[in-house]
C-alpha cells in the first residue's frame, strides 16, 4: 500500500496548494485572522481530505475486486476522478466531513495543511483495516467497478458550471497532467 499513500499525499497536497488556503482572507486587515475563518479552512481541508480518502478507498475496493494486488497511482487518480464526480451530490457530504474532521482531532492532530501526510497516512491504515472486501473476481462488473473503468471518458465529457465542481475539475486536471509529466506517460 506504499504507492496508495504517495499518491492519495500527492493528491491532497496538491489541491490544498498554494492555489487554494493561503489565499483566504479574512477582510479584517493586516493580516487578522478570525476563528472564522480558521474554521472555513478547517473545513476546506477536510473536504479535500474526505475526496482523497474516498477515492483512497474506491481505488482499494476496485483492485481487491479485480484481483488487482497493489494499489497504484492510476487507480487513485481514477478513483479521484470518479469521486470528484459524485461528491458534491453526496447527501451526507457534511455529516460525512464533521465525522471525518472529529475523527482526526481524535487522533490529536490538528486539522492544517502542515499535517496533510500524517492524516493522510492515519486514513490509509484504516482504509487498509477497515475496509470490508467482497469475494474478488477477475473481471468485476459492479457499478463501482465499472464506473472506475470508464471514467477517463465521462472525466474528458464533465464540464461542470458550479464553481466548486469546476474548481476540483481544474485542479485534478492540472496534478493529473503534472503527475503524467513527471512520470513520462503519455496519453493515448
Amino acid at each position: 500500500m506504499h504507492k496508495i499513500i504517495i499518491c492519495v499525499k500527492l493528491s491532497a497536497v496538491f489541491l490544498l496548494s498554494l492555489y487554494m488556503i493561503p489565499h483566504l482572507k479574512s477582510g479584517l486587515g493586516d493580516g487578522e485572522i478570525s476563528s472564522e475563518l480558521d474554521n472555513i479552512k478547517k473545513q476546506i481541508i477536510g473536504l479535500v481530505i474526505l475526496l482523497t480518502k474516498k477515492a483512497a478507498n474506491t481505488a482499494a475496493i476496485y483492485c481487491k475486486h479485480n484481483s488487482i494486488e497493489c494499489v497504484d497511482a492510476e487507480h487513485v487518480r481514477n478513483g479521484l476522478k470518479y469521486e470528484a464526480m459524485r461528491f458534491f451530490e453526496s447527501e451526507s457530504l457534511e455529516g460525512d466531513t464533521v465525522d471525518l474532521i472529529s475523527t482526526i482531532e481524535n487522533w490529536g492532530l490538528e486539522i492544517s495543511k502542515d499535517n496533510v501526510d500524517s492524516i493522510v497516512e492515519k486514513i490509509v491504515d484504516d482504509i487498509e483495516h477497515t475496509t470490508a472486501f467482497e469475494d474478488s473476481t477477475y473481471d468485476c462488473r459492479c457499478e463501482l467497478c465499472t464506473g472506475v473503468e470508464t471514467v477517463q471518458e465521462r472525466w474528458d465529457e464533465y464540464h461542470p458550471e458550479d464553481d466548486a465542481k469546476l474548481f476540483l475539475k481544474t485542479h485534478i486536471d492540472l496534478f493529473d497532467s503534472l503527475y503524467r509529466e513527471e512520470n513520462n506517460i503519455t496519453v493515448e
